[in-house]
Formats: structure tokens, C-alpha cells, sequence
């Protein structure tokens, strides 16, 4: 295949969920050079109730959520950068100190972050497995080569006191607890139930992890936490990183339908060019906050993934209005899948104003960007 004889200059996880990364162990087998991979910090506890909703998953996917760099590191991959939330608004942005020189498209590639200190650390109990990888807070820009930006974003999912919810008492309800502090604690109860343990130490979490009879156990700690799962889903906008000519365009193709074209064309425009990734990040948990993030670039958006496959759940249909005049919005969903992914009531909302394709395993989306240097 073109795509092993080249590599991948970078990869992105949204989150860590089975259906979005239990492909791993097969693209990075060593015949793909992937340069530099971007992904969510998840603290231990995290990535436990991750497991807890999916228990019976292959080994090699409880090896990654073990220490997902020592598990990147392993498979060749260069550069493992971990995606922080910022201050919740994006930050104040801090310009590049360079401009694009005339031959810009055939300047070396590189990925650099705008200047600016890191306003988050990973926990303390991930520091040693973490030491050699990169931490970007999410108020940064990446910029990738001179032509093209990357902007993410990520909700602040996990309160740093939420760590020392560790046993039984440090677990007890208060009357000044948030609801989703609440179910935090009823998740640590359930797992020091499930377990036996006595206490839930970064060290203990590990073991958990690499116990199939111990994982089964944690089914019904998941429930508990199920509310909060999709709100740890890194987001990426990236697009032109300078205001100049170009043309965008997008093809969809069905090969569902006999009757159907298999390709057909769904626009072109030429006054934007970014592309916006969702993730199944949940939009009505704090819409304000994705937005003030996303400020100056939501306009400049021509094709959007409609979050967490097109489910309501996860929908807010105020974007609508925030995204580019003609955007195409798309998902992305398995065919038949026992969700009804997209939902219909998330198309209703599209379709008066933009152009929706809908992505399964038979069919096919082509996005082109062209930027005039």
C-alpha cells in the first residue's frame, strides 16, 4: 500500500474507547512508520472506568490502556504528545515568531506548538511511565509544516482533588459534593466493592487492568460513571494556518444503494478550508465553553463530524449556526449499528441549512483543501 511505503507524519486519538483505538495493535505492526501521535491525558482512574465498560476487549487494548505511551514507544512511534485542557477558554493565543517564506510547500515538515508555558501537568502517578513524552495544553497552536494548523480542544473532565478519592472514607458522600463529584465516589465504592481492595492506588489500578477476571468485575462500577464517559473526547480543528486563496471541496460515495452514483459531489468553497473532528465529545456538556474555545475558527470551518456518531445524546444544535454557511456535515457510524447512529432527529436538524453525508464501512468520503501559496 502508498500509505506504509510513506507513513504517517502524525495520528490523533480522540479518546480511548474499543471502537476508536482497538485498530492499533494492527496499523502500528511495524510496517507503518506513524511519526508523532496526539492524544488525551487520562489520569489511572480514568483509564480504569474506561475498562470497566469494556471488560472482555483483546489484551493488546488493556496493554495500551496500562500505559498507553509504553504502548505507542513499543510500536515505533516517534513523538507521543499528550493533549491537557488549558483554562477552559483556549487562552490568550501566542502568534508564531515566523512567516511563511515564498516556497513555503517545499520547506522541511515539521509540527511546532506556538510559544507559551504549559498551564496543566500530568498526575504525579503517571509522571515516571510519561517521561518520554510531550504534554501541550490545549490553549496552544500546532502548526504542521508553514501551510496548516492544528487546534485542539479538550474539556476539563477530572479535577486533580478527584485523585485522592482513593478509599472508603476519602469516597464518603458530602452535602457540598457536585453531582458529578457524587458519582466519582459511588464509582470508587463500587470498585473497592467489586475488588476487595481496601484502597485504589495508582499501583493497584494496574493490576486491575491486567486481570481479565478482575476487569469483569467492574461492570456494574461503569454504571455509575456511564453519564461522564464521552466528556473526556479530544476535539481537533485544523485547517490553513494564513488567510489565502483557496478551494475546498467534498465528494460521497454510497455503495449501498445500486441506483446511486457512486461518487457524488457536494460542494465547493472558496472562502474556507478547516475541517473540525468532534470525537464523541459531548456538546451539551458545556456548548459555552467548546464555543468561546473555538472562537475564529468555528466561521472558518468547511467540514464538520457531527459528535459521537450522530447521537442526540451528544448533539447541540446551536453549532449549526457557528460553522460555515455551506459546511458539509458528516458521521460516522457503523452500518446497521444497534444504535441508530445517526440519529434522525440530528439529520432533521442538518438538512434545511447544509449538506450531511453519512460515513459506514461501505462508503466513502473525500475531503480536498487546495491553499495557494
Amino acid at each position: 500500500m502508498e500509505l506504509r511505503d510513506k507513513g504517517l507524519d502524525f495520528m490523533v486519538l480522540s479518546h480511548f474507547d474499543a471502537d476508536h483505538v482497538n485498530g492499533l495493535d494492527y496499523l502500528l505492526d511495524g510496517s507503518l512508520p506513524v511519526a508523532t501521535v496526539f492524544l488525551p491525558y487520562l489520569t489511572p482512574i480514568q483509564r480504569l472506568a474506561i475498562a470497566a465498560r469494556s471488560a472482555t476487549e483483546s489484551d493488546s487494548y488493556f496493554e495500551f490502556l496500562v500505559d498507553p505511551a509504553a504502548f505507542l514507544r513499543d510500536r515505533g512511534v516517534g513523538r507521543i504528545v499528550f493533549v491537557l485542557s488549558g483554562d477552559g477558554t483556549g487562552g490568550e493565543e501566542q502568534p508564531f515568531d515566523d512567516f511563511p517564506p515564498p516556497d513555503a510547500a517545499r520547506v522541511r515538515f515539521d509540527i511546532k506548538f506556538s510559544p507559551g508555558p504549559t498551564m496543566k501537568t500530568i498526575s504525579e502517578e503517571d509522571s515516571d511511565a510519561l517521561t518520554d513524552s510531550e504534554t501541550l495544553d490545549d490553549s496552544k497552536k500546532v502548526r504542521v509544516g508553514y501551510c496548516w494548523q492544528l487546534k485542539f480542544f479538550n474539556y476539563d473532565a477530572f479535577p486533580s482533588d478527584y485523585s485522592v478519592i482513593r478509599d472508603k472514607i476519602s469516597a464518603a458522600p458530602a452535602l457540598q459534593d457536585s453531582d458529578e463529584l457524587k458519582r466519582w465516589k459511588r464509582f470508587v465504592n463500587a470498585v473497592l466493592d467489586g475488588t476487595g481492595l481496601k484502597e485504589l492506588l495508582p499501583t493497584a489500578i494496574i493490576e486491575i487492568l491486567k486481570n481479565p477476571a478482575a476487569r469483569v468485575k467492574l461492570k456494574e462500577a461503569y454504571k455509575e460513571i456511564k453519564k461522564d464517559h464521552n466528556n473526556v473526547s479530544l476535539t481537533l480543528w485544523h485547517g490553513p494556518a494564513f488567510k489565502k486563496e483557496r478551494e475546498s471541496m467534498c465528494y460521497w460515495g454510497d455503495r449501498t444503494r445500486e441506483y446511486q452514483a457512486y461518487r457524488n459531489y457536494l460542494g465547493w468553497w472558496g472562502n474556507s478550508g478547516g475541517t473540525l473532528l468532534t470525537g464523541d465529545l459531548n456538546l451539551q456538556h458545556d456548548f459555552r465553553q467548546f464555543q468561546d474555545h473555538y472562537r475564529g475558527y468555528l466561521e472558518e470551518t468547511a467540514f464538520f463530524q457531527v459528535p459521537h456518531h450522530g447521537s442526540s445524546h451528544s448533539w447541540e444544535p446551536q453549532i449549526l449556526g457557528l460553522i460555515g454557511d455551506r459546511a458539509v456535515c458528516f458521521t460516522s457510524s457503523g452500518f446497521s449499528n444497534k444504535y441508530g447512529h445517526p440519529h434522525l432527529d440530528v439529520i432533521d436538524d442538518i438538512l434545511p441549512g447544509h449538506p450531511w453525508a453519512g460515513g459506514h464501512e461501505r462508503c466513502e468520503i473525500h475531503f480536498r483543501i487546495i491553499e495557494h501559496l
